[in-house]
């Protein structure tokens, strides 16, 4: 097992310091994200009020937002569906199958896309794994 398999390739402090033009320059079409502490904090469902800017700012510069999750579907749709965006449940991090079920759904190639999470072992795992970029985020 090697240490480059859980080493992101890029980390900020939260998602939404990732801003369209810095996603827009390396190509980026569509973010998949990791529900739990990356997109919402559990004692905060409704999201702060940076991070729904950050997914209005996405949606205006053309960039996608698919939550990528472990959860299952009834507890992703309940999370995400005030803010109005895609999701994969059940995605088996750190397996890839989410990721590729994804890019498949909504027809993105792997250089489209990056994986942004808050755990090395599942989120950076899966996208590696996947062939994906990825974003590290504090938990």
């Amino acid at each position: 097992m090697s240490i480059e398999n859980y080493k992101p390739d890029f980390a900020v402090e939260a998602a939404y310091d990732l801003t369209v033009a810095d996603l827009k320059k390396q190509g980026i079409k569509a973010v998949l994200v990791d529900l739990d502490n990356t997109l919402i904090a559990w004692n905060n469902p409704d999201g702060t009020p940076e991070m729904r800017q950050w997914l209005h700012d996405l949606r205006d510069g053309g960039i996608r937002v698919i939550v990528v999750s472990n959860n299952s579907p009834k507890r992703v749709k309940r999370a995400v569906e005030k803010f109005d965006i895609d999701y994969e449940a059940w995605s088996l991090k750190p397996f890839t199958f989410g990721i590729n079920r994804a890019l498949k759904r909504f027809h993105y190639e792997k250089n489209e896309v990056v994986m942004v999470g808050d755990q090395l072992m599942t989120d950076i795992r899966a996208a590696h794994r996947a062939g994906i970029r990825s974003i590290l985020v504090k938990p």
